[in-house]
């Protein structure tokens, strides 16, 4: 999260410079992030452990929508950030970088927490058709609950009910 943040600052600079048009700046921003991935070295010794413990390390996602309220996304970005949860959109705001840095800007721009991916892959390998919808994937046991009751709720029903008890008590005892 902490590189589309970069990006997101990054973009932000540009538009408020009256910067060049879309297709210029979406190529300014794939070079930023092209040069910010280069310079983060990964000791190869670390990569096969590190993938290990990325395939069977727990996932909390939450699914949302730019057509979701402002503040129903803005909390569930707090609660996220909280517990380490990625919050994640399917695609770009009326197909714009431009218009999704914007949207960004305006929910998070008075909160000092917030911020999200854009993936339409998870859309797709959750099979998340609703939203807001969040996931709990621990080395593939899904736990997965539809529905505005707030990051904390899940969890509790998550713990009650679903696959990944454990894994949803750790994530509650962090509050």
């Amino acid at each position: 999260m902490l590189r589309f943040i970069v990006l997101l600052i990054f973009a932000l600079n540009v538009m408020a410079q009256d910067g060049p048009s879309d297709a210029a700046l979406i190529k300014q921003v794939q070079e930023f992030a092209q040069d910010i991935n280069s310079k983060i070295p990964l000791n190869p010794v670390l990569k096969p452990s590190l993938q290990n413990q990325q395939e069977n390390a727990p996932k909390l996602i939450i699914f949302i929508s730019s057509s979701m309220p402002a503040k129903s996304i803005q909390q569930w970005a707090i609660q996220a950030e909280k517990l380490g949860a990625e919050l994640v959109i399917r695609g770009f705001v009326n197909n714009s970088f431009k218009e999704t840095v914007i949207l960004a800007r305006e929910l998070f721009s008075n909160h000092r927490v917030g911020g999200f991916n854009v993936d339409p892959f998870k859309f797709s390998q959750y099979q998340v058709n609703v939203v807001p919808t969040v996931v709990l994937d621990v080395g593939g046991r899904v736990d997965k609950v539809h529905g505005d009751i707030g990051l904390f709720e899940v969890l509790e029903l998550i713990k009650a009910q679903g696959e990944n008890k454990i894994d949803a008590q750790k994530y509650l005892s962090k509050i």
